[in-house]
């Protein structure tokens, strides 16, 4: 299945759903996505004042370019239906269900999902991005990936997965977790997203390492925690103007030596074939698709 390269959403910044002042402020942030969090950051006794809270704030905040998300509480939870019934009518990008741990959690809440939008009169099926943060979790991600078609992303969780496995979170420990997360998501044709770089979420050198690793291995974007994370991982996750101009240059050459009927050829005395083709069309959908969205922000 191939993969909607075009998509724009290099920074989800997640905040918790009581606090309005945090979401007017990422409002106005450059970043491509807003997720209101039911879960980790709501206590139990504040869950029907976090729904209800987001619930209004969605309806009543102009978030702009950036897409609308919501974090539930997982199925395994006495409040995920409670939730799914509260942001379900608001027209989410998409909805991200945490500790997702086998393919029959996923069918589970598509099936209450279909329910309840056929039940609500709604027409569009809100998308789903599973979250994969446990040991039980990972050594499924395959099954959990492919249970539904509503699936269009998965989150690596790595504090949870940490807390799962024992591992002190570094760049090491997390290569097997990230590279088996990344490459069962290009297999399903769905974006991989890294989780958010929390050690310091003000050393702005150290969020754009750490994006650099997870972009290495084919991530495509971060959850972040703070306005100061936006910048770099935007940039790690958006194309350079030289790899933009680089890729350009091989599609014009593709072009031309199709057109000739040569399947293999030289862009500055590089070899190239139909797999670097098909990375430099990827790059420029990507580009493409970032800058319709900076348009839309200036507009």
């Amino acid at each position: 299945m191939e993969m909607n390269w075009g998509s724009a959403r290099r920074t989800i910044l997640l905040t918790p759903a009581v606090d309005e002042g945090k979401v007017r402020k990422a409002c106005g942030l450059d970043v491509d996505a807003i997720m209101l969090d039911l879960e980790d950051s709501i206590v139990p006794a504040k869950k029907k004042e976090a729904r209800e809270a987001a619930a209004h704030l969605l309806g009543k905040l102009s978030f702009g370019h950036r897409e609308r998300m919501v974090r539930i509480n997982g199925v395994q939870t006495d409040f995920w239906l409670e939730d799914l019934r509260a942001v379900l009518p608001l027209n989410l990008g998409g909805l991200m269900v945490p500790k997702v741990e086998s393919a029959r959690e996923v069918l589970l809440l598509e099936d209450r999902m279909d329910e309840l939008e056929a039940e609500l009169g709604i027409r569009e099926k809100t998308p789903v991005i599973v979250t994969v943060e446990t040991a039980a979790g990972l050594i499924v991600v395959e099954p959990i990936l492919q249970a539904s078609r509503r699936v269009q992303g998965v989150f690596l969780g790595s504090g949870d997965y940490a807390v799962s496995t024992g591992i002190r979170i570094t760049r090491e420990s997390l290569l097997y977790p990230r590279s088996r997360i990344a490459v069962a998501a290009a297999q399903r044709g769905i974006q991989a997203i890294d989780a958010a770089y929390f050690q310091d979420v003000r050393d702005e050198k150290a969020v754009r390492e750490d994006a650099l690793a997870a972009r290495d291995l084919g991530f495509t974007g971060k959850i972040i925690f703070h306005p100061l994370q936006a910048g770099p991982v935007n940039e790690v996750f958006t194309p350079s103007p030289a790899e933009v101009e680089r890729a350009q240059k091989i599609m014009a050459a593709y072009e031309k030596a199709a057109k000739e009927g040569v399947g293999v050829f030289l862009v500055d005395n590089d070899f190239v074939a139909i797999d670097i083709v098909h990375m430099a069309r990827r790059i420029l959908a990507r580009a493409n698709k970032i800058s319709q969205v900076k348009k839309s922000l200036s507009g």
